[in-house]
């Protein structure tokens, strides 16, 4: 989330308050307190700083991690959570080069 994060606050978040002028964003504290991080994802791709099956990604993704950072019963193994920390590394590698060549 803090790479997005900070992907949106590249322009003082004047892309992001442009596709979602109800949020009137002037920082990444602002965004984080007033935001769902699944509502950062969606602007995320409402910027096309995305497509729409990475956005499904990021969201099973976050899901994941949410499933992971609350009580619950799922408890996965070291090779669900390598597994897990490669996934995000290469979507973030993945949108790092896109965005990099725009």
């Amino acid at each position: 989330m803090d790479f997005l994060e900070e992907r949106l606050a590249k322009d003082g978040f004047v892309g992001l308050n442009k596709v979602r002028e109800k949020w009137k964003i002037r920082s990444a504290d602002d965004l984080r307190e007033t935001r769902s991080d699944f509502q950062i994802i969606g602007a995320v791709r409402a910027l096309e700083l995305c497509t729409k099956n990475e956005e499904k990604a990021l969201t099973a993704l976050l899901t994941q991690r949410n499933e992971c950072a609350h009580p619950s019963d799922y408890e996965p193994g070291l090779n669900e959570t390598l597994g897990y920390v490669s996934q995000v590394i290469k979507r973030i590698e993945n949108l790092q080069k896109r965005w990099s060549k725009s």
